[in-house]
């Protein structure tokens, strides 16, 4: 047996390195990596997916919230309605307008299906008169709890109530 000198020996590491690199590499590029990308690509598919249905869930209540808003201002006309006499001193019939029951059933139906809690469907039943009387100012404490719930920042203090909702418009001269 021929003892090794240290040129051999670092040549037989040298190979020994270069082959397990050789070897990592291999199992690196058509095993390892072929699975983590796949992963990565199936997170990615799965986040955008939560992303597009979180963001679908959202406009459906938006536009519930907004529809809600709008029925309630038909029953506001409503309850407004009939002869006012303008600042000038001028008489106008304010109208009223059928107020569709099915989509308004429908419209409570999104909003208990979407809504993170019962805040808003509270306040639109005060505003609708389901909960005792009410008052225009009401479409206050509506707006706020929807722009609560929607997220779109911080509720508008409007110091006066009385005028929150518009019945009429002046005429311009």
């Amino acid at each position: 047996m021929t003892d090794l000198g240290l040129k051999e020996i670092s040549i037989i590491i040298g190979i020994v390195v270069g082959l397990s690199s050789l070897i990592t590499g291999l199992i690196n590029n058509y095993w390892f990596l072929p699975k983590v990308n796949k992963s990565l690509k199936k997170f990615e598919s799965e986040l955008k997916n939560q992303e597009y249905l979180q963001q679908e869930k959202w406009k459906i209540k938006r536009d519930a919230c907004l529809e809600a808003l709008e029925i309630t201002d038909t029953v506001f006309s409503n309850a407004f309605s009939g002869e006012k006499t303008l600042k000038s001193g001028e008489k106008v019939e304010l109208k009223s307008y059928p107020i569709d029951v099915p989509r308004a059933r429908a419209c409570y139906n999104k909003l208990a299906t979407t809504c993170k809690d019962s805040k808003v469907i509270d306040i639109w039943k005060k505003t609708l008169g389901l909960k005792g009387e009410f008052d225009a100012g009401m479409i206050v404490d509506l707006r706020n709890v929807i722009r609560e719930e929607l997220e779109l920042g911080t509720q508008i203090d409007l110091k006066d109530r009385d005028d929150s909702w518009i019945a009429i418009l002046e005429k311009q001269s």
